[in-house]
């Protein structure tokens, strides 16, 4: 697994204030080019490799285990992920596989685990993703799939309906960016103020009405858009010693709120 290095600000992240409207049908011209400006590149966005730092909380608990870790994290389109997160140099953890099957290497030990690879995203930041999905967040685009069923405009923002939720657009520096999105209980929201073509921080919260309370702040360094070489299978696997031993979610969720793991 490759973890690019960078230590990250820790400084929270503020969730978008998206407009409460009214909303009105945006005229077809204007919300097809807006779409397209804003949109054109998530398609082509295949694979991701960055290095992050999260910092917030899930419920009422904060999460020291997973805040004090810098986290490497590689994603693609074909729903392969690959993560490895270091403290103080030290590697903690790796996790390498697919949607249908991830495994998970705890150093100390050692110990190991296989799941789904949103139970185990799950476990760790308190947020139930596909590695789809993280891309997509990563890479700016949100819950970007196909075309949108409406668009309509608020003040000078523009929403856009699709099959997975609503994405909220906005002008940055003259062009339409994707601002915030909301889908599957989440609100994503973008610090575009970075100079490269993607956020520098992303910020996660529970949408309103969403059961699970989550406040999460992303930090974004040395970002790979579809990395040049590709990134190899290795990427994605994780070696196992022999006579590690079984962990579980429950124990994840400990660390991430500061618990150990037993």
């Amino acid at each position: 697994m490759v973890l690019l290095a960078g230590m990250l600000s820790s400084c929270a992240v503020h969730s978008y204030d998206i407009p409460t409207g009214p909303w009105a049908p945006a005229p077809g011209t204007e919300a097809a080019a807006a779409w397209q400006s804003a949109t054109d590149e998530c398609p082509r966005i295949l694979a991701l490799r960055a290095s992050l730092r999260l910092s917030g909380r899930v419920g009422p608990q904060s999460i020291p285990g997973i805040r004090s870790a810098t986290l490497g994290v590689a994603v693609t389109a074909q729903d392969d992920v690959g993560l490895e997160a270091r403290h103080s140099g030290q590697v903690l953890f790796r996790l390498g596989g697919t949607a249908e099957r991830t495994v998970l290497f705890w150093a100390e030990g050692p110990r190991t685990l296989a799941a789904p690879a949103a139970d185990l995203v799950d476990a760790l930041i308190g947020v139930r993703v596909t590695p789809k999905q993280l891309l997509a967040i990563l890479a700016g685009c949100a819950a970007v799939s196909g075309t949108p069923e409406s668009v309509e405009r608020a003040d000078q923002e523009l929403r856009a309906s699709t099959s997975e939720g609503h994405v909220f657009l906005a002008r940055v520096s003259g062009a339409w960016r994707v601002r915030a999105a909301r889908f599957a209980g989440l609100q994503i929201s973008y610090d575009l103020s970075g100079p490269g073509p993607g956020p520098s921080a992303i910020r996660i919260d529970s949408a309103p009405g969403a059961e699970a309370a989550v406040a999460l702040s992303l930090r974004l360094v040395d970002v790979e858009r579809n990395p040049t070489p590709a990134l190899p299978a290795a990427t994605f696997s994780v070696s196992v010693p022999a006579g590690a031993l079984p962990m579980t979610l429950d124990e994840l969720r400990s660390w991430r709120g500061g618990g150990a793991v037993r």
